[in-house]
């Protein structure tokens, strides 16, 4: 949960429900938290679930932060939040593109027709169509990763994260990285352990929200030695909660993508 103390009128924005709220506020005055508590609040309405609401923002990294912050802050299931619609302007439409195709400018109202720049929708369906049929083929002759594999839950997101990379300059090549970029994939392992730390604590009641986190890793990448699935799920009567100790820190090789 948040140390933000909301003030008068955030407090008012968080708990009205109804009607149309401008805000117009500086840079660290606490707009995103008085938005994720006014989420949660409204989430707790007996009809309302995570799909009744959308948040919107510009950057990809800003609706990155919103959604992580929404699962943090809502006693409701991650799983549903993390699914939730939470997203920027642009990717909004493109569902709403790639969801209806032609018929979109209808469902929205608007008295016109998509152009000849749908071209740039077909273009994206086309390289997640032949990036499947590469990954495929690179799966069927390196069989060395499977259990790396089977952590992607379908090749899209894989394509995702390559774009996502290499729009910051983070590239793969045949034999490690791009002038040495992978360095920047390492992280600050201590302030990582800290937070794993600070997640692996049970809530009264409930399970800590690292095992809640984690009850979807299973049965994907583990280490030989990592924690059972009893060890960290926990069994009744127990906290579950991960034993402490330190983890070894693990490296990926790069493969030819």
């Amino acid at each position: 949960m948040t140390d933000f103390k909301p003030n008068d009128g955030q407090r008012k924005l968080i708990r009205n429900h109804e009607g149309i709220y401008r805000v117009d506020a500086g840079a660290g005055t606490g707009k995103t938290d008085t938005v994720t508590l006014r989420y949660a609040d409204i989430l707790e309405e007996s009809d309302v679930e995570p799909d009744d609401l959308l948040l919107l923002t510009f950057t990809n990294n800003a609706a990155d932060e919103m959604r992580e912050r929404v699962v943090n802050e809502c006693d409701y299931d991650s799983r549903e939040l993390r699914d939730a619609p939470i997203s920027t302007f642009h990717s909004l439409a493109k569902g709403i593109i790639d969801e209806n195709g032609f018929e979109a400018p209808n469902l929205l109202g608007i008295d016109d027709s998509i152009s000849s720049s749908n071209q740039i929708v077909e273009n994206e369906v086309l390289e997640e169509r032949k990036f499947g049929e590469f990954m495929d083929s690179f799966m069927s002759e390196n069989s060395q990763y499977d259990k790396f594999y089977r952590i992607v839950g379908d090749h899209s997101e894989l394509l995702d994260l390559i774009k996502s990379l290499a729009s910051k300059g983070i590239v793969p090549e045949d034999q490690g990285w791009y002038r040495d970029t992978g360095q920047h994939l390492d992280g600050d392992f201590e302030d990582y352990w800290a937070q794993v730390q600070d997640l692996n604590v049970r809530q009264g009641n409930r399970q800590s929200k690292l095992r809640d986190r984690t009850s979807r890793v299973f049965d994907k990448c583990l280490e030989d030695d990592a924690p059972s699935n009893r060890e960290v799920r926990g069994v009744p009567h127990q906290t579950k909660t991960i034993s402490s100790g330190t983890p070894k820190r693990h490296s990926m090789k790069t493969g030819r993508i």
